[in-house]
């Protein structure tokens, strides 16, 4: 015989141990078969749809390394040198040429078409939650995690997953099944916070943060909560950084969002 369950919310489940027990054919005797070892089982977030009109608005011009020279955090063919810059990452400085001329010089890298994607993930929530706002969560989390399914099904390019909750979560990597896999089980497992987590998260991610990277911000939290200008410094300050640089804030509870994706049934 066969048994279904439907287990209808993300998360890790654990089956067992548990003990199997049959008095077929006669109900004479009974048989048992004890399963001491647990299974877990993690169910990933609900996929929704992303609508064509926010998509299209998402599309930029492709960049070819034609003409095209930036001083990069990512690794790529060395096309020139030049003296470091504040920002810069210690990981490129050329330390021969270095010596030779008395200060620092860092590579510079041919840019690969592949603008950096960032996926910001807000989870805040009162302490004390209505439904509403649980729900908020739930719709931030499948946002993100259709965003990254549609992703990695295009070309390859690379991405920073970045969580805000219970607990803080950064990953960073390019686009293959392998990313969306480990990406969407730490989507599984994401919690709200009702703490401010954003400055430690953003903490996390400046190593990975490049001038050519688009910052999609998902948060739970409404315009009017919006109440820390810090933070607000800080993502004019990363923004200004570059003209390359975007960031673009998606907020669960407002029209933009109801416009741009639909939750999955």
């Amino acid at each position: 015989t066969a048994y279904e369950v439907r287990l209808p919310d993300r998360g890790r489940y654990v089956a067992g141990p548990m003990t199997l027990s049959s008095r077929f054919p006669f109900g004479l005797v009974r048989c048992r078969l004890p399963l001491e070892e647990a299974r877990e089982i993690v169910i990933y977030p609900r996929l929704g749809e992303l609508s064509a009109t926010w998509l299209r608005s998402q599309v930029t011009p492709g960049r070819g390394t034609a003409g095209t020279r930036r001083p990069g955090r990512a690794p790529g063919d060395t096309f020139a040198v030049r003296e470091w810059r504040p920002g810069d990452s210690s990981r490129w400085i050329h330390w021969r040429k270095s010596a030779r001329y008395g200060e620092l010089i860092v590579r510079q890298f041919e840019q690969t078409g592949d603008r950096q994607l960032a996926i910001v993930l807000d989870l805040w929530q009162p302490s004390v939650a209505e439904p509403s706002a649980k729900q908020a969560v739930e719709d931030a989390i499948s946002f993100a995690a259709t965003l990254l399914a549609s992703a990695c099904q295009g070309p390859s390019r690379r991405l920073l997953l970045g969580i805000a909750g219970e607990p803080i979560s950064r990953l960073a990597g390019r686009t293959s099944p392998l990313y969306l896999k480990e990406a969407s089980h730490r989507l599984a497992l994401a919690q709200a916070s009702h703490e401010d987590r954003r400055m430690e998260l953003w903490e996390s991610l400046q190593r990975d943060l490049d001038g050519g990277t688009a910052v999609l911000l998902i948060s739970t939290r409404t315009t009017e909560m919006e109440q820390n200008g810090a933070w607000q410094q800080v993502i004019d300050r990363f923004a200004g950084q570059s003209a390359e640089s975007g960031v673009q804030t998606m907020r669960t509870g407002e029209p933009a969002f109801a416009e741009a994706f639909r939750v999955g049934s």
